[in-house]
């Protein structure tokens, strides 16, 4: 016996109409979430960064602890030509050793852990600073976007100084027990997050930074003010952010 559907089938695709509606209802979800999903990749972009400023500050304690409690202090041997040249860092100042200039030592403190933490590599370089393994590492030295401040090797009489007259001889390994604030004084700055900051990258407005006393913390442009000084952008001259009372004084 044939049995006669009652059902009939009727397929048709989306008007014109409800396409543009859909459309338009994806945009207003998207335009929405667009903000949340910016906030928490700057989340996660702090969150990296202050990890790593971690991990340094465990290393730092170690070499110190090795090092009758001096921070890390690179003196630097210099080969080859001025177009290719060659480096060699060392923590002791040896035939053909020399201070390199401040600037460079705010950022190649690094380069005295290179034989017993390679890791250190991956670690220091973040962010836009990758591009530049290629650049510092075959040349001998270890750079990064974490760069140390005038707290870790700057002689008292720096901070006396205007900071175009400071010089290498006034650079010194800083001993631990010389810092009078240790939760009150930088050790580091993550270069990568200062840039993101001061290039409104960020929705999170701030940098991160870690501390004497071990810890880490952010910052927001707004609070590096007062006698956090304009020194501290000298590069060419004076490495890093500190106060103007320097080993005495607190940085925030």
């Amino acid at each position: 016996m044939k049995t006669t559907s009652h059902y009939a089938c009727h397929r048709r695709g989306f008007s014109l109409l409800e396409l543009v509606a859909v459309i338009a209802v994806v945009g207003v979800l998207i335009t929405l979430a667009m903000p949340m999903l910016t906030k928490s990749r700057d989340r996660g972009h702090i969150a990296r960064s202050l990890a790593t400023h971690r991990q340094i500050n465990l290393l730092v304690v170690a070499h110190c602890n090795d090092n009758a409690e001096r921070y890390p202090f690179p003196y630097v041997r210099r080969t080859g030509s001025m177009a290719y040249p060659d480096y060699e860092a060392s923590g002791t100042l040896g035939p053909g050793f020399e201070r390199p200039r401040m600037a460079l030592q705010a950022r190649i403190w690094a380069s005295l852990f290179r034989d017993r933490h390679p890791e250190i590599i991956r670690t220091v370089y973040q962010g836009r600073w990758t591009d530049l393994v290629g650049r510092d590492v075959p040349n001998g030295l270890i750079g990064g976007s974490f760069v140390a401040t005038s707290t870790m090797f700057a002689d008292p009489e720096f901070f006396a100084l205007d900071p175009d007259r400071a010089r290498e001889r006034h650079l010194r390994p800083t001993k631990t027990t010389q810092l009078v604030f240790p939760s009150g004084k930088m050790l580091f700055e993550d270069l990568d997050s200062w840039q993101r900051l001061t290039e409104g990258l960020e929705t999170i407005r701030t940098a991160t930074l870690s501390f004497a006393d071990g810890s880490a913390a952010t910052m927001s442009l707004e609070e590096m003010t007062g006698d956090w000084v304009a020194r501290s952008m000298a590069w060419q001259s004076a490495p890093g952010h500190t106060t103007l009372n320097g080993l005495a004084g607190r940085d925030r």
